[in-house]
């Protein structure tokens, strides 16, 4: 459970001009309530692995989470430097990294999660061109027998849902072994059991 000096540390970063994530610090309890409730979910519908990495993490609530459901190993990356000072806080090893597609994977996990992050300055411009160059870098990153879990941004048209999260889709680079989806923070997600 979040802490009652980690909730006040964090509201005290979003009180800070320079600060990128405001909103998810601003209110830390809110923040972390709903991505318990996810990763319960995602436990529930059967999650299970001792490593995780998160792309675009944020605050890295989900990685906390992840961690007090008995995932030892997390890491968490991201491109704003204010991801990496609350994930200190958090006590939740972060790297500063601008994800690209052509990046080599950055090691093998049992759990690889992307949530609702952008990975061009205009995600809107071209949600399938973009899924076809991240999508196989995000899989490259999965442990064999490992599971992908993703949550487009804004999961609020029939492209996004198609594209990032069809089975179809993500068979083309690695074997899926099942797919489970539901829904919150907003958005929803798939959850994809890999070969």
């Amino acid at each position: 459970m979040i802490t009652n000096s980690q909730i006040k540390a964090l509201h005290e970063l979003s009180k800070q001009d320079n600060f990128q994530l405001k909103k998810y610090a601003e209110s830390p309890e809110t923040t972390y309530g709903i991505k318990k409730e996810i990763v319960d979910d995602l436990f529930e519908a059967g999650l299970r692995g001792d490593s995780a990495l998160d792309v675009g993490c944020g605050i890295p609530y989900m990685l906390y989470c992840l961690r007090e459901c008995g995932v030892s190993d997390v890491l968490g990356i991201d491109g704003y430097q204010s991801a990496i000072v609350s994930a200190g806080i958090l006590g939740i090893p972060t790297k500063l990294i601008h994800v690209k597609h052509d990046m080599p994977c950055i090691g093998k996990f049992d759990i690889v999660s992307a949530f609702r992050c952008n990975f061009e300055p205009d995600f809107s411009s071209s949600t399938v061109s973009i899924a076809e160059k991240y999508i196989p870098w995000l899989l490259s990153n999965v442990a064999e027998n490992g599971t992908f879990v993703i949550s487009p941004n804004r999961w609020t048209n029939e492209v996004n849902i198609n594209k990032w999260t069809d089975p179809e889709f993500i068979s083309k680079y690695r074997k899926v072994v099942s797919v489970k989806t539901g829904f919150g923070d907003g958005s929803g997600w798939s959850m994809f059991q890999l070969k």
